[in-house]
């Protein structure tokens, strides 16, 4: 389920604990892709804290303009 315009606490974790997000590198590439992601759909970012084995984002999903779905009269899911 989402609510138009609503803020959503995201998370996610590394399997069997492993600490596979360990290192600046793989920290910067993440942050890379959590960028790219939320300019491409519109999603902003408000907070985030990258861990090694999971991460938690704070994101704004905004309303999708009237214009931008194909069925009339309904808005999207």
């Amino acid at each position: 389920m989402s609510i138009p315009d609503a803020v959503y606490h995201v998370t996610t974790r590394i399997a069997h604990r492993e600490m596979l997000l360990a290192g600046e590198a793989v920290k910067d590439r993440i942050m890379e892709i959590i960028c790219g992601t939320a300019i491409f759909s519109g999603v902003e970012v408000y907070a985030w804290c990258i861990m090694d084995n999971h991460l938690h984002i704070l994101v704004h999903v905004p309303r999708v303009p009237g214009g931008l779905w194909t069925e009339e009269g309904r808005e999207p899911d």
